[in-house]
């Protein structure tokens, strides 16, 4: 179901903290709790939510590792500025799809009233809103913080599937949110700077 892909898109802050310190970024002691919170949610989520070939589970995992690291790395390359990079972002993503759908044989058909609003939608809140923001943040927070939408998209995705799709989410599944929705409190509580001392006194000049 979409809720439970989106909870195992949820691991996407441990690997940003992990690709973060190959570039010399630290993590602090509260996010790495957070993040183990939130793998030990996504954990009980695959105890007894989880059913899926081994291959589609596999690339569920391999999906945030590769896009983390992507993330990660665009902190240290020289991209377009404002729109652009996002832009570019998507314009390959797009000819990569294109490509594999062409070779996977997929056909295109009529579009309906109701997927021309789906890519609206798409185009102006998940496109030109929504990743000029995480680019934003990728350039300007810290890496397990600019990451922490991995773990509200499962509370949306939830509330999506269960509320408009059909889906069914059993008691552990409930349990596992709660615990994940802890692990993201917990990253994306904001630190607090210690307090400045008192300032020193000017030392006496040498003649006094």
């Amino acid at each position: 179901s979409s809720s439970v892909a989106a909870m195992i898109i949820a691991v996407s802050p441990l690997f940003a903290a992990l690709f973060g310190r190959l570039w010399g970024e630290r993590t602090g002691g509260r996010e790495w709790l957070g993040i183990a919170v939130g793998l030990i949610g996504i954990a009980l989520l695959n105890a007894g939510e989880l059913r899926a070939t081994p291959l589609a589970a596999a690339l569920l995992v391999l999906a945030p590792l590769c896009w983390t690291f992507g993330s990660q790395w665009s902190r240290h390359l020289p991209l377009p500025p404002g729109l652009m990079g996002s832009a570019a972002e998507m314009l390959t993503g797009g000819g990569v799809l294109l490509l594999l759908s062409l070779l996977m044989g997929e056909r295109w058909g009529v579009p309906s009233a109701a997927s021309l609003w789906a890519l609206a939608y798409l185009t102006v809140f998940g496109s030109l809103l929504a990743y000029s923001a995480y680019m934003y943040l990728v350039a300007n927070t810290r890496p397990a913080l600019a990451t922490s939408y991995a773990y509200v998209n499962p509370v949306v995705a939830v509330a999506l599937g269960v509320g408009l799709g059909g889906e069914r989410l059993g008691t552990l599944g409930w349990a596992a949110l709660g615990v994940i929705l802890t692990g993201v409190l917990l990253v994306v509580w904001p630190h607090h700077a210690p307090a400045a001392g008192p300032a020193p006194e000017p030392a006496a000049s040498e003649g006094a």
